[in-house]
């Protein structure tokens, strides 16, 4: 199956000071005749699917998320993968944003 992540944008919950990665997820298998995107939010420890699909989408999604990510360098599931994805972007967020006092 074929998947694609992508940023959307990065929130900040109003009371507290953590930060959300909005994630859009794309998956796609031509065999199965099956397509989908999943919008996605991710604290980097959490996963939380915020559009709305039916049983037999998100039963393939979890199946999805629970399959090695094929990358022969570590042993991570594709959920792991989307987690750390997210982790990168917001601490890329927080390092855009910092000013440079010169």
């Amino acid at each position: 199956m074929n998947a694609t992540i992508k940023l959307k944008e990065i929130t900040n919950f109003s009371l507290s000071s953590v930060d959300l990665a909005n994630l859009e997820l794309k998956l796609e298998n031509e065999a199965l005749d099956f397509k989908a995107v999943f919008l996605m939010t991710s604290t980097g420890m959490s996963l939380r699917v915020t559009s709305e699909h039916s049983t037999d989408e998100l039963i393939k999604l979890c199946k999805w998320l629970n399959k090695s990510s094929e990358d022969e360098t570590n042993l991570r599931t594709n959920q792991s993968e989307l987690r750390l994805f997210a982790t990168e972007m917001i601490k890329t967020n927080k390092k855009l944003n910092q000013a440079k006092k010169l």
